[in-house]
């Protein structure tokens, strides 16, 4: 929440930066609004940046991210994922909706009846908001993005000792589906039973069903394998040639 918090100060503080840097670079004799404004905004970025700095930790952070990926605590990893995730997709909303008020200005400022004023004085607000919240969802969006890499690159490799799996029943494939699918990592065809109809594969049989399957599939090679599940629930697992 601190960091939150000391984040929209820094980002608020480059928006203003920017908005007065645009009102003193559209207009050279801008008074003293223009230069209260650009202090104010180097003001916030200063002690917004400082604290976010100190509360976030980036550079500790990623290299934690880094070595606890496979070992860390769970929940810490679960949180700063929220984290990273909400604001990103915050910092992306309030840039469309920034990007949609400057185009209605622009387009307000070329076919409305304006007098007075520069495009550059219309725009300058929101553009400042889009630049700031453009930065934030940029480097949250890279930094999720790098830790998700990092995290898929730590756990092991699944072996794929099977090819393709057909897939014969009359119940429910779902669940026998995913014990395939995690076990051997092979793509599945489902074929439904013309000669039974729902039975075996529902609720408590479904769970018995896939421990017996996960079980006959250790140690099964091949390019194609057939399992077949049988009306009175008995599974076959055949390796078929060519």
């Amino acid at each position: 929440m601190t960091s939150g918090v000391a984040l929209v100060a820094a980002a608020s503080g480059i928006g203003v930066i920017v908005n007065a840097a645009l009102a003193m670079a559209a207009s050279p004799l801008a008074g003293s609004g223009a230069r209260t404004l650009l202090l104010g905004g180097i003001s916030s970025l200063l002690v917004g940046g400082v604290v976010w700095w100190l509360t976030w930790k980036p550079l500790e952070k990623s290299a934690a991210a880094t070595s606890g990926s496979a070992g860390g605590s769970g929940n810490w990893q679960n949180a700063r994922r929220i984290y990273l995730i909400v604001v990103f997709g915050l910092s992306a909303v309030v840039a469309v909706v920034t990007l949609l008020v400057i185009g209605y200005r622009m387009f307000e400022y070329f076919l409305g009846d304006v007098s007075g004023g520069s495009v550059v004085d219309r725009i300058r607000a929101p553009l400042g908001l889009l630049v700031a919240t453009g930065l934030v969802a940029g480097y949250h969006f890279a930094v999720w993005r790098h830790e998700r890499a990092v995290t898929t690159a730590a756990q092991p490799a699944r072996k794929r000792t099977v090819g393709h799996v057909v897939l014969v029943t009359g119940a429910d494939p779902a669940p026998l589906h995913r014990v395939i699918e995690d076990a051997t990592g092979a793509s599945v065809t489902v074929w439904r039973r013309a000669d039974v109809g729902p039975g075996p594969g529902s609720g408590a049989d479904a769970g018995r069903l896939a421990r017996e399957l996960a079980g006959k599939l250790e140690g099964v090679t091949g390019r194609q394998v057939l399992v077949t599940v049988g009306p009175d629930g008995r599974i076959d697992v055949i390796p078929l040639r060519g």
